[in-house]
């Protein structure tokens, strides 16, 4: 099965299925997306796709699960699970 990988931070990848497209899609672009004050600093993510409705699916896709992890992860927020935990 091919795979499509999304970089995203520099530092994560998300590799997502390709699924069965058949040979009459339209070939994927490569569309850029720019955040500012994502965790604190800038983050650009490019996603291959084949629209830009598509694209944007899965950019909203990262900045979820971004934020996501933030909320379990974060040490600048008090209410963090990890923040939480230092507490005890």
């Amino acid at each position: 099965m091919k795979r499509r990988t999304i970089i995203f931070g520099g530092a994560l990848a998300l590799t997502l299925p390709r699924g069965g497209r058949s040979a009459l899609t339209a070939p994927d672009t490569i569309h850029t997306f720019n955040y500012d004050n994502v965790l604190g600093t800038s983050l650009q993510v490019r996603v291959a796709a084949p629209s830009a409705g598509q694209a944007r699916t899965a950019a909203n896709a990262v900045l979820a699960e971004i934020s996501r992890q933030a909320k379990i992860l974060s040490t600048w927020d008090p209410r963090s699970e990890v923040s939480r935990w230092q507490r005890t």
